[in-house]
Parts: structure tokens; sequence; C-alpha cells
């Protein structure tokens, strides 16, 4: 599948077809796709610009940053500590962020904003005992979709 169908495609499975038409899809946030494909474990061509082990992979490469206290308390029960955009470059790297950015067709400025937005909240959300989910296909795609969703509110 081509690198620029992976982010319409994670959404459409997640959604149940919503990601269609502007409704919440990729085209209508690119944001959202983006750290859907970070969070869903990718094989392939995937795998290279989002990474292949999901939400625990990503934890772990904030901690390996630096940025371990930051990704501990968005699993906590506590207050979500923010993190600076510029944060993205050393726990991705420019090389992954321009892949992620090129397949959202947002400049790399905007999505390393965005992600340090809404990272934080997204895995709070997927994890409201502070306990990661169990990364079963269907279950965690749905968990996503409701997460994502109940972020976006309908923001196009």
């Amino acid at each position: 599948m081509p690198l620029g169908n992976i982010l319409g495609s994670v959404l459409q499975g997640m959604l149940g077809g919503q990601a269609q038409a502007g409704h919440g899809g990729a085209q209508a946030n690119p944001l959202a796709g983006v750290i859907a494909a970070l969070l869903t474990p990718q094989q392939g061509q995937a795998a290279q610009a989002f990474g292949s082990g999901g939400i625990e992979e990503i934890l772990s490469q904030f901690r390996n940053a630096g940025y371990g206290s930051q990704a501990e308390s968005w699993l906590g029960t506590g207050p979500n500590k923010s993190i600076e955009p510029q944060a993205m470059r050393a726990v991705f790297g420019e090389e992954r962020l321009g892949a992620m950015a090129a397949e959202a067709g947002l400049p790399k400025d905007d999505l390393m904003s965005g992600l340090a937005r809404m990272l934080p909240q997204v895995i709070d959300g997927l994890s409201p005992q502070g306990q990661l989910p169990q990364q079963r296909g269907g279950d965690m795609n749905q968990m996503l979709a409701q997460v994502l969703g109940g972020l976006l509110g309908g923001r196009r």
C-alpha cells in the first residue's frame, strides 16, 4: 500500500467508514491520522515513517530522548505535563518527522506543534486509570477512535 493511503485507511478502519468526506477523516484532520498511525502498530512502509510498536514504543522513545517525566505524567492519573514542539525532533528525528509531515501534508513545524499539543491528551485518554490498554487490534482501534473523536469534537 502506498504510504499516501495509510493515514486514510488507518482512520477509516478505526472510525468504521466515517473517515470520508470530511467526517473526521485524514483529509479533515491529518494530525489525527498521524497520531493514529503512530499509536497503532504498523508494518512495512508505514513502519518506516511512523514506527511499528504502537503506544509502548512511542512512550519508550520519549523516555529515551529525556522526556520520561512528561510521558509518565500522561499515563498517570494527575495532570499532564506539557512538552515543547521542539522536543519532537529529539523524540522522532528529522527524517521521521519529515516523512510524517509529508504524509500528512503539513509543514513540519505545524506537525510538531500539533503532536506536542495532542499526544499528551490522547495518551492520557487511552490510559484513564494510569494503565496502558491492551493492544489488541479492534479494541485499541476503537479506543483510539473514541479518544480522537472526543478531542476533535467535529472540528475539520
